[in-house]
């Protein structure tokens, strides 16, 4: 199995992992890495996955744009981890929708989302509350780039783990995520 070279430590390892998620060349293999630099890693590669369609959801601009979470980052943080990282939590989002809407405007912004994806709303609600604190990144980052990369069967990084311990649907996105009109 090779090996990649070890970079430094610090601020310019950290870019040099961002550089690895850009690209898609992801870890294919386990490279020691600390949990801190796995979260980075897992980040940005969901970051690009929901930029992807290269349009505001809300307004379709095509500069300054933001993956949005529709369930906060703090709420996942502390009672489900996985959810972070579900593409179905995020929405490509300009700075202005993003920062100065959904933020400042909390309800208007769900009862949007309630409105224009309405089986996404629903299957996030259902998942907001679930209790789950760990999570494999190694297995969360291959999935991602997995989608990435098109070769992607399922969305969500916590989903088919969820499903087998709840028997649960899928996750609304359905099998691809190339336009955000497509939620």
């Amino acid at each position: 199995m090779p090996t990649a070279p070890k970079p430094k430590r610090g601020k310019r390892k950290m870019r040099e992992l961002l550089e690895l998620a850009r690209d898609a060349q992801l870890l294919d293999y386990k490279l020691g890495l600390r949990q801190i630099e796995l979260r980075a890693i897992a980040d940005e590669t969901w970051r690009l996955i929901i930029i992807k369609p290269g349009k505001c959801a809300r307004c379709g601009k095509t500069k300054n744009l933001h993956a949005a979470h529709i369930i906060s980052r703090g709420h996942c943080n502390t009672h489900n981890l996985p959810l972070r990282y579900d593409l179905a939590n995020g929405i490509c989002m300009c700075v202005g929708c993003h920062i100065f809407w959904a933020h400042k405007e909390p309800i208007a912004f769900a009862e949007w989302l309630r409105e224009k994806f309405k089986a996404r709303y629903v299957y996030l609600v259902k998942r907001k509350d679930d209790i789950v604190g760990c999570i494999d990144y190694y297995e969360t980052i291959n999935r991602l780039k997995a989608h990435l990369s098109g070769q992607a069967t399922s969305l969500s990084s916590s989903e088919s783990h969820s499903r087998r311990l709840r028997k649960e649907p899928t996750s609304p996105v359905g099998k691809s995520l190339a336009h955000a009109e497509s939620f």
